[in-house]
């Protein structure tokens, strides 16, 4: 699941970093995809060591997984996907899958939309991390708790920037 955060992260910070107007987002788009990147790749190699073999893509709402289907956080009145869901579906789904402007954004445009954006994002990602502190694996209590304070001192700074 942090790949597929790590990976709307990055998927928005190039749509912003792309067609934003305002230097200090497309700075702050450059960061997340620099910081994204690196993490991204750190996943992938992670998961190849421990399963031999690559992650397995994010399938989409056909495929009865992802956010709509019966996977991890799906289903109607989850946190996220499915009818009643706290994002909303539209949201949840485009944000996970597409990567380009949406509804995601709340707002017309990445000058307005990029930040809020991120934070719902990065909040996901805390909470997702929150699961592994409790695993018996060091590997993924390490990652769980390098995911929460580095999402946390990104967050924190974010609040600082919203309007």
């Amino acid at each position: 699941m942090f790949l597929h955060l790590d990976d709307a992260a990055l998927a928005m910070a190039r749509t912003a970093q792309k067609d934003a107007k305002s230097e200090s987002v497309k700075s702050l788009a450059a960061a997340v995809i620099s910081e994204r990147s690196g993490d991204i790749e750190k996943l992938r190699a992670t998961y190849q060591k421990q399963y031999g073999q690559a992650p397995p893509a994010w399938p989409g709402p056909q495929g009865g997984q992802g956010m709509h289907g019966q996977g991890m956080m799906a289903g109607p009145g989850m946190m996220m996907g499915g009818a009643g869901s706290m994002m909303g579906a539209g949201d949840a789904y485009q944000m996970m899958m597409t990567g380009g402007r949406s509804n995601w954004w709340g707002a017309a445009d990445p000058d307005e939309g990029f930040v809020p954006a991120l934070m719902r994002v990065d909040a996901m990602e805390i909470a997702m991390a929150t699961l592994g502190f409790s695993s018996n694996d060091t590997g993924t209590k390490d990652l769980a708790r390098r995911v929460a304070s580095s999402r946390t001192r990104e967050l924190s700074s974010l609040a600082g920037m919203v309007k």
